[in-house]
């Protein structure tokens, strides 16, 4: 109560010392915005304000900007409003003085409670087509976490007021389209829809590769085209950005502004082999690769039910390193959870195969183990989008796998001429067994299958100051290697250190209490002209020499190297 009235009493005073400003009548909110709430940046047609958190009026979280010019708004045009905030979860009001009454009424509200943030977000305003030309006050509210249109008067604790003078001007001849939208998109097509504004009977169409910089310049095929459209032959897996203009006169010289753009991402399509998934791409942790999806409930003769999200995700094949692989972790009786490639299209070429690299350990080791009484892992195919699925493959506790990683290699030839997309399925049964366990595969391919077979089970043996050995897996016939290795970080060549090599292989020459990281490819031909993909990388760290005296420890680091 104190703070009303003492707030009542400011704006009472300021109204008669300063009569001579606009501002004078109109209530003035105050609240908190050093942490950055409310608006640090407003942009509508070609007007553009920075700004920050004001306290005009002594009023911390007010800012008066009446008195910038160039706030010009025609007659029944839809506007695109771009705010940014210097803090998230905001939510953006505005009014427009209509009356001039020195009052905001719920009738002059023309944006509501639009989320806004850190990253700029645009909102449609539409200048009522009765407003009459004139100068009126628009005041803008953002509010944190709360609504900002329940009052202008006042505002909670953290947010912003600002208020401008918009002059409204008369319509252009060509009215803008708004509410530009896309209800469906394909891997080749893109359906857009809008709302007329100005009795067009045409439209005209330009996109771009997303965040690509428009030409103004309809593309032929789309200019003077109808509502709704649809664009055809764009590329799967794509962003584009629409523009829109309405076409008053069928022949580009009475056309509106450009309004958009709107970005649409074209769905996912079948992948014609080769496809090669490494899974170490840099992406935000937690998100999928293209076209893979998750589910966490269903079973394989049900198939997946709740898709969105699973306990698949990220980590080292084996549990070597924390990213390059997808595992499963299986201890808990309430998990079965898959995760699902995209569709491959067979209908052409072949013979195809697929492979990946397989290993089961113990939670949070490199240790070899055996699943729960129970526990499963599947391997599951579909040839129907994934209506039904068939097993090719099921890990149970009678199995025993290679902890460093197995190669699994299917015969494609039983789904030629088809579409098929693969499963990964982990489930911990009804028992609910003592046994932890990861699982993990990485190096998902559907190819061709090689002449020369990718070796799997990278493994480092006997490590000296100056020495490594490493040895592998053999999946095919080869009986020559060749060996990359490069300081731990670095980005391998491609081009081997060491040349057809034998199985184990010991490296020389390395430093002391360096990390490495090691690359190995089968080499069938001895020349390098029939290899195998690289595998890799495996990372090593080699022992602590022996020091020649003088030797100096100042004990800078906590532990010393090789004390």
């Amino acid at each position: 109560m104190t703070k009303k009235i003492t707030l009542t009493i400011l704006t009472g005073l300021l109204m008669l010392c300063l009569p001579n400003f606009s501002f004078a009548q109109y209530c003035i909110p105050t609240t908190n915005c050093t942490d950055g709430d409310g608006l640090i940046n407003f942009e509508i047609g070609t007007f553009s304000n920075p700004s920050g958190c004001g306290s005009d009026l002594d009023s911390l979280g007010y800012s008066d900007f009446t008195a910038l010019p160039g706030l010009d708004l025609a007659q029944g045009v839809p506007y695109t409003a771009t705010f940014t905030s210097g803090f998230g979860s905001q939510q953006v009001s505005a009014w427009i003085d209509a009356d001039n009454s020195q009052t905001f009424d719920a009738i002059e509200l023309v944006l509501m409670d639009f989320p806004a943030g850190t990253v700029p977000a645009g909102a449609e305003i539409t200048i009522p087509a009765s407003l009459p030309i004139g100068s009126y006050t628009m005041r803008l509210q953002s509010a944190y976490n709360t609504p900002s249109s329940d009052d202008p008067c006042t505002m909670p604790n953290f947010g912003e007021t600002e208020d401008y003078t918009v002059n409204v001007v008369a319509p252009p001849s060509c009215i803008p389209i708004s509410g530009l939208m896309s209800p469906s998109a394909s891997a080749t097509e893109v359906t857009l829809s809008w709302t007329d504004n100005a009795g067009a009977a045409a439209w005209d169409i330009e996109l771009v590769q997303a965040g690509g910089t428009p030409t103004g310049v309809p593309n032929s095929a789309y200019n003077d085209i109808t509502n709704p459209v649809t664009v055809s032959g764009l590329n799967a897996l794509t962003s584009y950005d629409f523009y829109v203009r309405a076409d008053c006169s069928t022949d580009d010289a009475n056309v509106s502004d450009w309004s958009g753009p709107i970005t649409v991402t074209t769905a996912c399509s079948s992948f014609a082999p080769p496809y090669y998934e490494a899974f170490d791409a840099p992406e935000v942790f937690g998100t999928l690769p293209d076209c893979w999806e998750q589910a966490n409930a269903g079973t394989p003769t049900d198939g997946p039910m709740e898709f969105g999200s699973s306990t698949w995700g990220q980590d080292g094949l084996g549990n070597v390193g924390t990213s390059g692989a997808y595992r499963i972790n299986l201890f808990t009786n309430t998990r079965s959870d898959w995760f699902i490639t995209p569709e491959f299209d067979l209908t052409t070429g072949g013979p195809y195969q697929v492979e990946f690299d397989f290993a089961i350990v113990q939670y949070a080791n490199q240790n070899a183990t055996n699943l729960g009484s129970d526990d499963e892992v599947q391997f599951l195919v579909s040839t129907d989008a994934g209506l039904s699925w068939s097993a090719l493959q099921v890990w149970t506790a009678a199995d025993n796998v290679d902890p460093a990683g197995e190669k699994i290699i299917f015969d494609l030839a039983a789904y030629a001429g088809q579409t098929i997309k693969f499963a990964f399925y982990g489930t911990e049964g009804e028992v609910d067994d003592a046994e932890d366990n990861d699982i993990s595969f990485d190096n998902f391919y559907v190819r061709t299958p090689p002449n020369c077979v990718d070796i799997s089970g990278l493994t480092t043996g006997a490590l000296t100051a100056n020495t490594a050995e490493i040895s592998w897996t053999e999946n095919g016939s080869a009986t020559l290697y060749d060996v990359e290795y490069v300081l731990a970080g670095e980005e391998p060549t491609g081009t081997p250190t060491l040349n057809d090599v034998s199985n184990p292989v010991t490296i020389m020459g390395l430093s002391a209490t360096t990390e490495y990281d090691v690359y190995v490819r089968a080499d069938c031909g001895g020349d390098d002209t029939d290899v195998s993909l690289y595998a890799g990388p495996i990372t090593f760290v080699t022992e602590c020499d022996v020091y020649a005296p003088p030797y100096l420890e100042s004990f800078e680091d906590f532990v010393p190297e090789c004390w």
